[in-house]
């Protein structure tokens, strides 16, 4: 089980999230929304951990959580130019030498000998969800896995990802995008400045249509005046 524990991150005097609690079993997944700069990067990078001057715990089985226990998807990832896909996930064989290349391509279905530049950008999002895959973290982040990608291209990695599910990964799919974290997730957490605003149930997503439009409705106010 993963466990956040009163996690909270400031830079300076202003919160950028305050006493955030989660658990998550194995072979769940769980959705973080809300719109940007509520601070779901930051908690990947706390989780991850890329920042260390936080407060609380990230705790894996019991023990403080380590950078080797964590695979992060960043939302706009980056490859060496004018190298093919499988030259890429060779990087990291050599580090990783039980990473079954092929084995894992029979799901990601890449064609590995093309240059990445010619990639489209669903299969560079595949790409690179595989290279995190190569240490066998049982911890996956994923920031904005969706942006960009056409509907086919979306239905692809949903997939990849619920198998990852059925193989005991915890995952986090952090998006502003509702629909895609219904189809995904077990639970999902509506941030709002920082906080859980709230909590939904998988047998209670069908309230979240409503919930989010009395939300914006109430926070947004300027914005629906300008539209009626």
């Amino acid at each position: 089980m993963l466990e956040l524990k009163n996690i909270s991150f400031a830079y300076g005097e202003k919160h950028v999230l305050q006493d955030i609690n989660i658990s998550i079993e194995k072979g769940s997944i769980i959705g973080i929304l809300g719109k940007n700069g509520v601070g779901k990067t930051t908690l990947f990078e706390i989780i991850a951990q890329w920042k260390k001057n936080f407060k609380g715990e990230a705790l894996l089985d019991s023990e403080t959580l380590v950078r080797a226990q964590v695979g992060y998807l960043e939302a706009k990832p980056t490859f060496y130019s004018m190298i093919t896909g499988r030259e890429h996930l060779n990087v990291f064989k050599v580090r990783y030498p039980d990473f079954d290349i092929e084995g894992w391509n029979t799901i990601f279905e890449l064609p590995l000998d093309e240059i990445v530049d010619y990639y489209s950008t669903g299969m560079k999002k595949r790409l690179a969800l595989m290279m995190l895959l190569s240490a066998d973290a049982p911890v996956i982040l994923l920031d904005e896995p969706f942006l960009g990608l056409d509907v086919e291209a979306s239905i692809d990695l949903e997939k990849i990802i619920n198998t990852l599910k059925e193989r005991g990964k915890i995952i986090l799919v952090a998006s502003h995008t509702l629909s895609a974290l219904q189809k995904l997730s077990d639970k999902i957490y509506h941030f709002s400045e920082g906080k859980i605003e709230q909590t939904f149930e998988k047998e209670n997503f069908d309230q979240l249509d409503a919930y989010m439009k009395d939300y914006f409705s109430n926070n947004h106010q300027d914005i629906v005046d300008k539209l009626l």
